[in-house]
């Protein structure tokens, strides 16, 4: 799917300019990416068109419903790729909850975005867990779509990640805001810390810009770009443990590391569609993914389910000939 889907998402900026309705946008830009996605778009019982979502009996309809064996799981609602999909948020929603699916796509064909029911059963959330550009994918969206193709396809595992994502989404939110402007109740806790008790109004006004000092002091960065250092460490770890089991096969300098928000790549000269070794590493989980070899579409990947729990960053020598094997491989593939 990866090469195919690269060369789909090349050739959409030189589609624009044909596509002048919406109707050409489904059959030239979204048609084929689920297409891409293994399923059977000339079939009328998977990919069901114009299906009623007709509550308010206004004759409504939703573009798309995606059937596997024989049930709703996907309903897709299209518009023209140059619509702003924020003015269609409250149709698809209309629509949701008068089907049996619990995953909901609002696309131009260019953004996809995917809605699900993880706060209230039959109701859509009022946000995406996840949002694609298919004009900058990335090897992380990649491993997000292995999840939506017909042959991996699980409900029950596109909403545990729907979820995850959510909270994390929200906890970003909430350590941000109070990292920004430290709450009453963070003061608090570092009084209490401190001297074994809560602050008087007066003393917790003194102390809250000296939290926000050693706030600042101890992240010295951007919020934004914050990453402990420990995770850090290890990592770069992991990278040095990588390079030394691969000495035989390649020079260090093309084994290269790449972080990113929710865990790092480990790729042969950096190229994002070679991983080696997939890995997040912090004080409360480890975990490694060793890539693997299609054999049939002749691509690296290396998805997130498969991941193995490690005790430390030295378990990795544990997997050396599965790492020596795959970037032996990925050597094969780009000579």
């Amino acid at each position: 799917m990866t090469t195919k889907l690269m060369a789909f998402a090349k050739n959409i900026c030189n589609l624009k300019k044909h596509c002048k309705t919406e109707e050409a946008t489904k059959h030239s830009f979204v048609l084929p990416f689920f297409q891409l996605l293994g399923y059977n778009i000339f079939d009328p019982e998977e990919i069901i068109p114009e299906v009623d979502c007709d509550i308010r009996q206004c004759g409504d309809k939703v573009d798309y419903s995606i059937a596997i064996n024989g049930e709703q799981k996907i309903i897709v609602e299209c518009k023209h790729w140059n619509k702003n999909l924020n003015n269609y948020e409250a149709q698809l929603r209309s629509y949701f909850v008068a089907t049996s699916a619990r995953i909901a796509i609002l696309t131009n064909g260019i953004e996809y975005r995917f809605y699900a029911d993880t706060e209230k059963p039959n109701l859509m959330d009022e946000t995406p867990f996840y949002v694609l550009d298919i004009e900058n994918l990335t090897e992380q969206s990649l491993d997000t779509l292995n999840l939506f193709e017909k042959q991996n396809f699980s409900e029950q595992k596109i909403l545990a990640m729907a979820t995850e994502l959510k909270i994390i989404d929200n906890l970003r939110d909430v350590v941000f805001k109070e990292l920004s402007t430290p709450s009453i109740e963070l003061v608090n806790y570092f009084a209490k810390c401190i001297y074994g008790q809560s602050p008087s109004k007066s003393f917790r006004e003194q102390i809250r810009p000296l939290l926000k000092k050693v706030i600042d002091e101890y992240c010295s960065k951007p919020l934004e770009t914050i990453q402990a250092s420990k995770p850090e460490t290890e990592t770069q770890a992991m990278l040095s443990r990588v390079r030394n089991i691969l000495s035989d096969v390649v020079s260090p300098e093309r084994i290269q590391l790449d972080v990113g928000k929710q865990y790092a790549s480990i790729r042969l000269d950096g190229d994002v569609w070679y991983p080696i070794l997939k890995c997040k590493l912090t004080d409360s989980t480890k975990w490694i993914v060793i890539c693997q070899h299609n054999t049939e579409t002749d691509h690296i990947y290396g998805r997130i389910s498969d991941r193995r729990y490690i005790s430390s960053v030295d378990s990795v020598k544990d997997f050396s000939e599965d790492i020596i094997s795959i970037t032996k491989k990925i050597i094969q593939i780009k000579q």
